[in-house]
């Protein structure tokens, strides 16, 4: 049995998991599918103060008080940045990284440094024009060409971003876990973020 502790991206909650941890847990694998501060279903505890930091404790939080220890913890999207930064502070529970058509941080380098200038610039512009000076409106689920039956309630529970979670630097990552990494990009093979690993 191996424990599965699966972050979701940003905008989304660990319900965009679900299928995926019932397989699992069919397979008798133990896993932990938590909602990230502010987003899913806790977007009720949106607020000017969370950012990556934040996101990163939720992650290492599950890990501790769930005792876990020689876990695979995978991100996808802005998860990636997530899991990384949680890599960081407790390498010795980790038995693997899973980026999940993610971004891969290098030391220094926030989620906006990987983004072209302009979708960055226009985000920081939404958020100022329509989300309190903070929050980014989520990206509709025709973008990640989510099927039909996934749509709908894909983008009813869709949340607001805070752009600075996007917009804060990871932490030093590069070197410093001694995890296996694995890079999967998405079905078909056509990378959502420029830089994914290569696989």
């Amino acid at each position: 049995m191996t424990a599965f502790v699966l972050v979701h991206g940003a905008g989304h909650g660990g319900w965009c998991y679900k299928r995926v941890a019932r397989l699992l847990r069919q397979a008798g694998h133990e896993v932990y599918t938590p909602t990230l501060t502010g987003l899913g279903e806790r977007a009720h505890l949106m607020s000017r103060s969370i950012d990556l930091g934040t996101h990163i404790q939720d992650i290492v939080g599950v890990i501790r008080c769930e005792e876990l220890s020689d876990v695979v913890v995978c991100g996808h999207s802005y998860g990636g940045m997530v899991i990384a930064g949680v890599a960081e502070q407790i390498a010795a529970t980790i038995r693997s990284l899973v980026y999940l058509d993610a971004f891969v941080p290098e030391s220094g380098k926030s989620l906006f440094d990987y983004l072209p200038a302009e979708q960055s610039a226009g985000m920081r512009a939404d958020a100022a024009q329509n989300g309190e000076g903070y929050k980014v409106t989520p990206i509709p689920a025709a973008a990640f060409a989510v099927n039909a039956k996934d749509a709908p309630g894909s983008t009813r529970c869709a949340s607001s971003s805070h752009w600075r979670h996007l917009s804060r630097s990871s932490y030093s990552v590069a070197g410093r876990c001694g995890s296996a990494r694995t890079f999967l990009p998405p079905a078909g093979g056509r990378r959502r973020f420029s830089n994914s690993a290569r696989a």
